[in-house]
């Protein structure tokens, strides 16, 4: 990735969304007692969607920032109607950022991920 601001921000996001599944994933058992059994689920597996997402971002895809976006928005829900407040402002300063960096690059990305490691050519070098 030759954009060293949007890959900084990449490894953070990842780092973050890391560290939220290990902490959730630690917890989980207190989650069960303290909320709804969908809501603990959702609060695992959420940060483990969004590393796939963020992935799916390194690899120049559109779907990746959507699915980043999208499961921002599903974890404001969902900590809108457990939480009876909005969630966590980091997760949207997170997303705004994502959108932030990857706005001048949307023409050029792709729909869905490539792995350009498999079959790599100088004009894939250049873009």
């Amino acid at each position: 990735m030759k954009d060293k601001p949007l890959a900084a921000l990449l490894i953070v996001l990842a780092v973050c969304a890391m560290l939220s599944c290990v902490t959730y994933a630690h917890g989980f058992g207190r989650l069960l007692l303290q909320m709804p059994r969908w809501a603990a689920y959702s609060f695992v597996g959420l940060p483990l969607l969004r590393l796939i997402a963020l992935w799916a971002v390194w690899w120049r895809s559109r779907l990746g920032v959507l699915s980043y976006l999208g499961l921002t928005a599903g974890d404001l829900v969902i900590c809108s109607i457990v939480f009876s407040s909005i969630g966590s402002i980091y997760g949207v300063l997170g997303s705004a950022l994502l959108v932030a960096f990857t706005w001048r690059k949307w023409p050029q990305m792709l729909r869905l991920p490539a792995n350009y490691s498999l079959k790599r050519t100088a004009a894939d070098e250049l873009r």
